[in-house]
């Protein structure tokens, strides 16, 4: 995660990495992704995954 200004606003912004994109990958191919929790718990935050 950044920490962004914008209009006025202090937000909290994921970082997507290749981990990301990778356990993404595997998740929408319905194989078991091998990554941190933390990065399942980015996914879901910026909308990629449903809780």
């Amino acid at each position: 995660m950044i920490i962004v200004y914008i209009e006025g606003e202090l937000l909290n912004v994921p970082v997507l990495t290749n981990e990301h994109l990778r356990a993404y990958s595997r998740i929408m191919k319905n194989e078991a992704p091998n990554c941190a929790m933390s990065v399942i718990i980015d996914l879901t935050s910026i909308g990629w995954l449903k809780e």
